[in-house]
């Protein structure tokens, strides 16, 4: 899954969720280090793989992508009677060989730093 692949996906999620024109972020890195930018003080699980000896944590690629705007999100889980989700940020996750979203979150405050992993494309 390149960047831009991942971008075009969350532009398709930010609409769905009411923000057509939201500001993007991407970058391609490991889980670990991915949960560690997205929520400080947290940390991935640390399952071994048994051929490698690495923490799955440490050795999966993820592609992380914040999103910018105003969002609910409509697809997701509620409680009965239970306000929709809503926030001023969007953070995924894909796992890049299958393209699997593998993680949503949304939240009000600041987006993730991503320049903290390296190379981002940024909209």
């Amino acid at each position: 899954m390149t960047l831009l692949a991942a971008q075009g996906k969350a532009l398709a999620i930010a609409t769905e969720d009411g923000e057509a024109n939201p500001q993007i972020a991407a970058a391609q890195t490991t889980l670990a280090k991915a949960v560690a930018v997205a929520t400080p003080g947290e940390t991935a699980p640390n399952f071994y793989n048994p051929q490698t000896q690495e923490t799955w944590a440490t050795s999966s690629p993820v592609v992380i992508v914040t999103m910018t705007g105003h969002f609910t999100l409509h697809n997701v889980p509620i409680q009965k009677n239970a306000a929709l989700p809503t926030g001023s940020v969007i953070t995924l996750m894909y796992e890049p060989m299958t393209e699997s979203l593998i993680s949503e979150s949304i939240k009000n405050g600041a987006a993730p730093d991503l320049d903290e992993l390296g190379t981002t494309v940024v909209n």
